[in-house]
């Protein structure tokens, strides 16, 4: 029922193009043309999960304007399927077999022989996103080839931003959500819910994760601390290897003005919704995620919470590590998708610095949602507006003039 719903939320346009993708794949053959969103280990940089999965409302929007079949094929750090996998009835993102024995490891995805890239990052550099999306469009269009794949630098934030507010003229009527800094579309939770779920494994442990917790779907509020992101405290103190590296020491300094961040954080949550008694907290730190479920939380007024969350024997891993990414077995990046996924079924989500805890707040809904550092990682005392959302008129700044097909109210 998850997917039927999250379908009927979705603008037309897109509703019809995964219509048009699951009858493609049903019929597939020789005729049947595809588009890869790729990571391959010598690419120089993917991002982590949340920085890949930002821009694919953009991508679905340019894949159902050529059209052609839209598939995932990661092999850095893992395969995608080694954690998430197509629900029933929803949109099959998995590329066919014979994609595997095309693409040649020891190259980027910009490099490969057989399968040639398109590079879109040029179109928001140029600040000019509508044409030279169309030239691109238009150039896949004549282009015969089975299999092609397409480009775009996951972390440059304004340029994606400007690629995701493409896709919502394409996808409300007279008014859009803004998109600034980290932001995710407002439909990433139904399109995710469409396209995605746990494979068997990583839910079982989801689950029990939550029954141990207390948590319900619904009736709980989450945190989300990047600790490691190179911002003050961490870059002053420790420098900014250990973001994705791993390595932080939550000592000294460092540990002083992070628990100020993070208590800040909990306060933020509590504030969204005091009647819930629950809050889950999640970090990219081990150290720093045991402190605060060990502590009791100064809330005022006499009131303190202590929030509940996973206590990760080690450092998390980071999915854009790009030094030691095959040293580890898939199950060592479960503990970012149980994280995501849970921080997905809250009530409310207060986050700060960089996507991932904005990506749970999407998932979420951005319904309730409070933020509570600034760009430059130092915090925010709550409340403050820095998520209230901001409605702005749709321009007719569209691809190929298409103003009135498939708009969401």
């Amino acid at each position: 029922h998850r997917v039927k719903d999250s379908m009927s939320r979705l603008p037309h346009w897109l509703q019809n193009y995964i219509t048009w993708h699951r009858n493609e794949r049903l019929n597939a053959s020789n005729n049947t043309k595809y588009v890869i969103l790729t990571c391959m280990p010598k690419d120089g940089f993917c991002g982590g999960l949340s920085d890949r999965l930002r821009p694919l409302p953009l991508f679905l929007l340019f894949a159902s304007m050529v059209p052609r079949v839209l598939c995932i094929y990661y092999l850095h750090p893992q395969q995608l399927e080694n954690f998430l996998q197509p629900p029933l009835h929803g949109l099959d993102w998995r590329c066919p077999l014979e994609v595997s024995t095309l693409f040649d490891e020891s190259k980027e995805t910009a490099r490969q022989d057989a399968i040639s890239a398109y590079n879109i990052d040029r179109c928001n550099a140029e600040n000019k996103i509508v044409s030279c999306m169309e030239t691109k469009i238009n150039y896949m269009k004549r282009d015969e080839r089975k299999y092609l794949s397409i480009k775009l630098v996951s972390n440059d934030v304004q340029s994606i931003n400007k690629g995701l507010s493409l896709f919502q003229r394409h996808s409300y009527k007279d008014h859009m959500p803004s998109i600034d800094n980290w932001d995710f579309v407002e439909l990433t939770g139904d399109i995710f819910r469409v396209m995605f779920e746990p494979i068997k494994p990583l839910a079982i442990r989801i689950n029990q994760t939550m029954e141990r917790l207390g948590l319900v779907e619904n009736q709980y509020s989450s945190v989300h601390t990047r600790c490691r992101y190179p911002v003050y405290p961490v870059a002053r103190h420790q420098g900014k290897k250990v973001d994705k590296g791993g390595g932080m020491e939550f000592v000294n300094k460092t540990k002083d003005a992070l628990v100020d961040i993070m208590e800040n954080a909990v306060k933020c949550a509590h504030l969204l919704d005091p009647i819930i008694s629950k809050i889950f907290f999640a970090s990219d730190h081990d150290e720093a995620t045991r402190y605060m479920i060990s502590n009791e939380i100064q809330l005022g007024n006499g009131k303190s919470i202590r929030p509940v969350g996973i206590d990760h024997e080690k450092e998390p891993l980071h999915m854009g590590n790009l030094e030691d990414s095959h040293h580890h077995e898939a199950k060592e990046y479960f503990s970012i998708f149980e994280d995501l996924l849970i921080m997905g079924g809250s009530k409310c989500v207060s986050h700060g610095v960089g996507s991932f805890g904005s990506f749970g707040a999407a998932l979420a809904g951005n319904r309730c949602r409070a933020i509570h550092r600034k760009f430059t990682g130092s915090l925010v005392e709550c409340p403050n507006d820095r998520a209230v959302k901001r409605w702005i008129p749709v321009s007719n700044e569209v691809l190929f003039g298409n103003m009135t097909d498939g708009r969401h109210d």
